[in-house]
């Protein structure tokens, strides 16, 4: 993975190349070096992979406890989307 350092990018990824000034230049040293430095590239994906905390599973756990969180009894939900456990 390749990013800059704006837009919280940084803080999606532990093991990122991180391109100091976001231009064709720098862009096109850091793909360039991953293409001539195949073990790089494959240690990199290989981190990237194992370390990806932002799954569907993670983002999913994080919008059901906000969900539960505006709920003001178990029959009345601000949001007009129930939980799973909460259907039929």
């Amino acid at each position: 993975v390749i990013i800059s350092d704006k837009g919280g990018l940084p803080e999606t990824t532990v093991n990122a190349i991180i391109l100091k000034k976001l231009n064709v230049k720098d862009l096109y040293m850091a793909i360039d070096n991953l293409i001539k430095n195949k073990k790089k590239l494959l240690i990199l994906q290989k981190k990237n992979y194992s370390n990806f905390t932002f799954t569907h599973k993670y983002i999913a756990n994080i919008i059901d406890k906000l969900r539960k969180s505006f709920r003001i009894n178990e029959q009345i939900h601000l949001f007009n989307i129930l939980l799973e456990s909460h259907k039929n």
